[in-house]
């Protein structure tokens, strides 16, 4: 009852009703600023949904972690964890942070916790106002939306997230929703002096581990990560009591009246893909197929390098990732 108002607001009586279908499955919001890119199979109550976020932080109430995605089918699977909960609180800055995203985190040397830089122009009366105030800014934007495309194949975004590290560190991230049905992570990663990497995921519920492959579930909805590259990855879980909201070590879980809502889905559980050799020039390359608990294992799924371009092979589908070299 308290939102009543927003329907005799916006509710016009004469504007006949359209099937939701006619929306399309993918769009674009403010893609010169904040990126925000947004993707859907359908239209129906079990669709796959799927959120990447890739421009500037430009709010204050903003969270600080260009680059992450989210997977929701059925209930959320992958998920950006923690909530905000007391302002500024030490839970609410583990929300706000990289920590709690599903991004590459790069600590270490000039990054230390990983955190990245962010602009804060709280009570800025306008745009212009803001603007002016951005543009003397020194550090560029933490995050570009290079390049989006959607087809009846496929949809597409590239985005260059180097903006969001210190210290000389480059990350580009591509994402392809391949036949609407696979999530390809694509994510290139070349880290500073003394920086380490590292992929990750967040879940409500703990990962099940089978060799590469992730299984997260969360009631009626199930969803495989697997790790293509790097091929000599180490994978390992973050979470449950005492860990459910790490940052770099320090569990910042919501103290005493400072509680989640029942509505909030705060999380508990990080999956972490590290190379074999910290510090070095990594690509991390995951396939993510969001379902349901019926579907009992992932499908095959394969990478090969061949001219220059990854070729990414899943359920009948391939798709070929050009060489960044050649961009």
């Amino acid at each position: 009852a308290e939102y009543v108002w927003n329907f005799f607001l916006f509710n016009d009586p004469e504007i006949r009703p359209k099937p939701l279908s006619g929306l399309g499955r993918a769009a674009v919001f403010s893609p010169r600023l904040h990126g925000f890119v947004c993707w859907r199979d359908s239209w129906e109550p079990d669709a796959t949904i799927i959120h990447f976020m890739c421009g500037d932080n430009v709010d204050h109430h903003g969270t600080r972690d260009a680059g992450k995605f989210m997977v929701y089918k059925r209930t959320p699977l992958a998920i950006k964890a923690g909530a905000y909960i007391g302002y500024m609180t030490k839970h609410h800055r583990y929300y706000k942070s990289v920590w709690s995203s599903n991004v590459v985190l790069f600590t270490g040397g000039a990054q230390l916790h990983g955190d990245q830089p962010y602009v804060d122009f709280d009570g800025t009366p306008s745009w212009k106002t803001w603007k002016a105030k951005r543009d003397r800014y020194k550090h560029p934007a933490t995050g570009v939306l290079i390049k989006t495309e959607a087809n009846e194949k496929f949809a597409r975004a590239l985005g260059d997230l180097s903006g969001s590290l210190r210290g000389g560190s480059k990350w580009t991230r591509e994402l392809v929703f391949l036949g609407y049905k696979y999530l390809l992570v694509l994510d290139r990663c070349k880290p500073g002096a003394d920086v380490n990497t590292r992929w990750t995921l967040h879940s409500i519920n703990r990962p099940k581990m089978d060799d590469m492959t992730a299984i997260i579930d969360n009631g009626p909805g199930r969803l495989f990560c697997r790790t293509l590259l790097p091929k000599d990855a180490a994978l390992s879980t973050v979470g449950g009591p005492g860990h459910e909201c790490d940052y770099n070590g320090d569990n910042r879980v919501p103290r005493g009246k400072k509680t989640p809502r029942l509505s909030m889905r705060v999380g508990a559980w990080r999956l972490d893909v590290a190379p074999a050799k910290l510090g070095a020039e990594t690509v991390y390359l995951h396939v993510l197929y969001p379902t349901d608990t019926g579907t009992k294992a992932m499908l095959g799924c394969s990478v090969e390098k061949k001219d220059g371009r990854l070729v990414v092979k899943v359920g009948g589908l391939t798709y070929p990732f050009t060489d960044e070299r050649k961009r």
